[in-house]
């Protein structure tokens, strides 16, 4: 029981460390001039949408963190 309580508490750990470092280095595929992109196809707007990737995360090491 306490084994899946640490699992958990890493895995919100992990996913609010790599959510703060993206908002901390703003890459250019999610920002522009320190402002989110918006989602769609054509100039100054990205496929890949911040909050869409968000929510891929956390399931994907949810999944890790389940095997």
């Amino acid at each position: 029981m306490f084994l899946k309580n640490d699992k958990k508490k890493f895995v919100i750990s992990l996913y609010l460390l790599i959510t703060l470092s993206i908002c901390y280095f703003k890459p250019a595929f999610f920002f522009e001039k320190n402002t989110l992109k918006q989602f769609g196809i054509g100039k100054h707007k990205s496929i890949f949408n911040f909050l869409i990737f968000n929510i891929f995360l956390a399931i994907f090491l949810y999944y890790i963190a389940s095997i």
